[in-house]
């Protein structure tokens, strides 16, 4: 079945001319019905739509109940013109299409018998999407241009309501999220998450959606980020734009003894050409932009009170600095009346000296991160006629992400204590290789049955991509001293006579070469009862395949699957008129797939495990060289191994999915305010994991275990200021057995402990993830300024965090379903989201030639949780009867986090940002100039985003390294200068 879903899907998107889609994911219909003065239809009308110069012009006549629809129409503003033999002429000016969405109109038209003026009239508003129960939110350009934004494509994300850039509606991070350019998919075959998003300057619309979303849209259980790039049209124009942020134009919300990094300074340089090639024809599109930035560092160990230092090398201060170009070339001909043709390709190059860069670790333990990447998009669209119509796409990237370290292959040395402290060189060279090449067709077809209208969608994709990524240790190891007597003070990096005991990782290399595709076929039925009921039936059929290709064997597929995922809605509007309306929605959506899924099937060959040998030779170690692995085992001692990346056979592999159901109403007045209630509530299913189907007979608990520090004998504080004791704490069997001794355990009961470990990668049944959130919002649209205001209330609660089967969605940890620990206080609120949520928006043109807008959002609090890693190396664990247990019975828990506290404990404190825009046209000529400024975070807000969570490391002469010390605040107060040139 799977290869025949395959096949099919193949040949539709080569074969289907036969077949239309007229409103796609980058394009907009406008449709409506022309009435005489007594409502009577009017058939053989002849409808014209064209954008304000003449550009993208369609006709379509209406047909004998009077209806027309025109679809494929680029977002923008567009007048439409109705005549008619014996009527009077009309043109309804200032229609805004938007991507995804279809304007509907009601034209009348009175009788004339002799030829009169043409009536003008400007269009209303179109508030309510009657036809669909989607719930999105779409930005403008207007907008964006008016919005104080930070000049990042997924930072707009945030002003969509209940939404962040990295949560979008309880989705698990950026991974959770598809996104797509000009509809199809640009997300890391890796990773997940995005990979390729452009200049902000290339948007035409950027529009989110996810909550009531039709079968036609999958692959997330988050949001879908459509982003729409603009296109030539009828008008020769030119523009260059010009940011500038600068110390002196930026505040601090840096302290002493915190770490943290800020923006220093920004430099941004746009420029773009638009316009026809050929009028009516073919028009282009093309624009460049280069982004210079500085961040600066904290530099925790200088400073005073009164002024916080940041971290300085040769007297002047060490920026992590980024230097970004991207470049795109776009045409888009309209080759006949039928047929539209979109091409474009561009380049995205990104390069960062001192990447990573922070606060605790010596600036040569940076890296150089190289990151270019080429793409390319093309499209045909096809009209057959007003009912008919078809879209096909192909788009592709390649590129590099590479991190290099400073130091070439220098082993590094990170301490054990406190904040662990590197130094020398990064521990790890990191080279990625993504690529990506999709494929969809789309038929959309309005048919009527009886006293049904449907719109009938129908289409297929297939996303094929593939990742290479490798990690290898730099000089063979990395040296893990422990602090002497002096701390820092006395510790010499470069110097091991300075070292307290010496310890050191080996291994832990990472060569992972995957291919991925996601497919799916769909079939959407939008069914207009009559004019108050419409129901929404829908399948998508997804299907999804992983293969590793090994460093020493044969590419074999890794998972495989095949899933139904319904969606129905509904939808009642009261009055028939689009004034209130009630929806309702239930769907299924499954993630996408990326390699972190899968890379820890067996056989695959992906990790080295990470192993700890201890230095016991007479003399210091060189710490300059190589150490071949017969040194290693003459010099050193083996201490153990890392649990972090073990591996399984794949069983019973279904795709996680999302079911979503939703609630909502949307009421309108007078054709410029509308209020919208939404509820939503989803449920993580079949989530992903690794799992130790033996795990719950594999281990002994004990209990009021307290941790002691190995070298002063003091106890280890936890999040409250007292000694650290562990409620429960769970060691191997296989660990009893080895030592022969376990506190509270007989010998005869030791014997009688077996150890069976079983791991495989399916679904975890315990695993959980639930959300629920309540929006509100008012809207206002007018011709000259736009507003919203929200609330959202969010409950997001679960055990598990990441949709890739890691506990921490950047591929570390085998997870709390094998590492039986991690289970400790595992279910509660999870992380990165507030309960209360509060956004306000305004946008739009002022007196004096002024424009701007402002976003005020308010945020009670992210949750976070304080715990504790197990730390064989560097603790002692005592009974609570005074016995120290022998710390081979750690072996096999060496490294498990332990929440000590009930999930989402506790809650940064609730805090507010307000930022503006504001700028003024000047008028030279032909030449326009626009000059303003941005002002972020006018409150000047210094409210704390993130803190030190671990209990480890913790030293009363050190306060950065203490619980809860803070490690990130808002951004400070900023202010950003805006030049631009237009001509005309």
């Amino acid at each position: 079945m799977k290869r025949a879903i395959l096949s099919v899907s193949c040949i539709f998107a080569l074969l289907v001319p036969s077949l239309a889609s007229a409103q796609s994911t980058e394009t907009g219909i406008i449709e409506g019905r022309v009435v005489d003065s007594n409502l009577q239809p009017i058939g053989s009308a002849l409808v014209s739509v064209a954008q304000g110069d003449g550009a993208y012009p369609r006709q379509a006549l209406t047909n004998d109940v009077g209806t027309f629809r025109i679809g494929f129409l680029p977002p923008g503003d567009y007048d439409l013109t109705v005549s008619v033999i014996g009527y009077q002429s009309q043109t309804v000016v200032g229609i805004r299409v938007s991507a995804t969405r279809s304007t509907n109109l009601t034209i009348t038209l009175e009788t004339a018998a002799v030829a009169v003026e043409e009536l003008r009239v400007v269009a209303a508003r179109d508030l309510i999407d009657q036809e669909r129960t989607e719930f999105s939110t779409t930005l403008q350009t207007e907008q964006i241009e008016r919005l104080p934004t930070a000049r990042v494509a997924t930072d707009l994300v945030k002003f969509t309501p209940g939404a962040r850039p990295d949560q979008i509606f309880g989705g698990s991070t950026e991974q959770a999220n598809a996104y797509q350019l000009d509809g199809v998919s640009v997300n890391q075959p890796g990773v997940g998450g995005e990979f390729l998003l452009p200049n902000v300057d290339w948007i035409e619309e950027i529009v989110v959606q996810g909550l009531g979303a039709g079968a036609e849209y999958g692959n997330f259980q988050g949001g879908l980020v459509n982003i729409v790039t603009k296109s030539g049209d009828n008008t020769m124009r030119a523009d260059a734009r010009f940011n500038f942020t600068g110390s002196g134009l930026t505040a601090s919300n840096a302290n002493l003894l915190e770490a943290g990094a800020e923006l220093d300074s920004r430099w941004e340089a746009n420029a773009g050409l638009r316009g026809p090639l050929v009028r009516d024809k073919l028009f282009f599109y093309v624009s460049a932009q280069e982004v210079r930035s500085n961040v600066r560092v904290v530099d925790v160990l200088s400073g005073s009170p009164d002024e916080p230092a940041f971290i300085q090398q040769n007297g002047r201060t060490l920026f992590e600095e980024r230097r970004e170009f991207k470049l795109l070339g776009k045409l888009t001909w309209q080759a006949t009346s039928r047929d539209i043709f979109n091409l474009y390709a561009g380049k995205d190059d990104v390069y960062t000296d001192n990447a990573g860069i922070n606060s605790f670790d010596d600036p040569i333990t940076a890296t150089k991160q190289e990151s270019p990447a080429g793409f390319f998009n093309a499209s045909w669209q096809r009209i057959f006629s007003n009912n008919h119509l078809f879209e096909l796409k192909v788009t592709g990237y390649k590129g590099r992400n590479d991190f290099l370290p400073l130091n070439g292959d220098v082993p590094g040395v990170r301490l054990l204590e406190g904040n662990r402290n590197a130094f020398r060189n990064a521990s790890f060279v990191r080279d990625r290789e993504p690529s990506n090449l999709g494929i969809s067709a789309d038929y959309d077809s309005y048919w009527t049955t009886g006293s049904l209208d449907h719109h009938i969608k129908f289409g297929t994709s297939l996303d094929f991509g593939s990742w290479l990524e490798t990690r290898t240790r730099t000089g063979g190891l990395t040296w893990r001293p422990f602090l002497p007597d002096g701390g820092l003070d006395a510790f010499d990096p470069e110097d091991p006579e300075s070292w307290g005991f010496i310890s050191s990782d080996w291994a832990g290399d990472i060569r992972l070469d995957a291919s991925t595709l996601n497919g799916a076929v769909y079939l959407q039925d939008y069914i207009s009862v009559n004019d108050h009921i419409g129901i929404n039936p829908g399948l998508r059929v997804g299907f999804w395949k992983g293969k590793l290709n090994p460093r020493d064997g044969e590419t074999f597929t890794a998972v495989e699957d095949v899933r139904l995922a319904p969606r129905l809605g509904l939808v009642y509007d009261v009055g028939g008129d689009g004034d209130l309306v009630f929806k309702g929605h239930y769907g299924r959506y499954y993630q996408s797939l990326f390699a972190l899924m899968y890379d820890r099937v067996e056989g695959g060959n992906v990790f080295d495990v990470e192993q700890f040998w201890d230095w016991v030779d007479d003399t210091n170690p060189d710490i300059n060289r190589r150490y071949t692995e017969t040194e290693r085992d003459q010099l050193f001692e083996f201490f153990g191994e890392s649990g972090a990346f073990a591996t399984g056979p794949v069983e019973d592999y279904r795709q996680p999915y999302m079911d979503q159901f939703i609630v909502g109403v949307e009421k309108t007045f007078d054709d410029t305010w509308k209020a919208e209630v939404v509820y939503v509530n989803r449920r993580n299913k079949d989530v992903l994991a690794l799992q130790d189907r033996n795990l719950a007979t594999n281990y002994t608990k004990l209990a009021n275990i307290s941790v002691i520090d190995f070298e002063s004998g003091d106890p280890v504080l936890g999040a409250d200021g007292n000694a650290l004791v562990l409620d429960q704490l769970f060691i191997s069997n296989d660990d009893i057995a080895f030592v022969g001794d376990a506190p509270g355990l007989t010998p005869g009961e030791i014997d009688e402990l077996t150890f069976d470990r079983d791991l495989v990668l399916s679904t975890a049944e315990e695993a959980q993830r639930r959300f629920d959130q309540v929006q509100v919002s008012l809207e206002r649209r007018e011709a000259s300024w736009q507003a919203r205001a929200s609330v959202a209330y969010t409950d997001l609660r679960g055990n598990f965090f990441s949709v890739n089967g890691y506990e921490d969605p950047a591929g570390l940890g085998s997870g709390a379903f094998v590492r039986p620990n991690e289970q400790t206080n595992f279910d509660g609120k999870l992380s990165n989201f507030s309960e209360w949520e509060g956004k306000l928006q305004i946008s739009g043109d002022l007196p004096w030639r002024l424009r701007g807008g402002a976003f005020l959002s308010v945020f009670s609090g992210d949750r976070y949780t304080p715990t504790y890693v197990i730390d064989r190396r560097t603790h002692d664990f005592v009974t609570s009867d005074g016995q120290t247990l022998d710390p081979e019975l750690l072996f096999g828990v060496d490294g498990e986090a332990v929440f000590i506290e009930q999930r989402g404990s506790r809650t940064f404190d609730p805090f507010s940002t307000l930022d503006i825009h504001v700028s003024r046209d000047i008028s030279l000529g032909r030449t326009g100039v626009i000059v303003g400024l941005d002002v972020f975070n006018i409150f000047g807000t210094k409210a704390v985003t993130s803190v030190k969570t671990e209990v480890n490391g913790q030293l009363p002469t050190d306060p950065t390294s203490l619980f809860g010390a803070p490690r990130f605040r808002v951004e400070p107060r900023t202010v950003r200068l805006v030049a631009s040139f237009r001509v005309p």
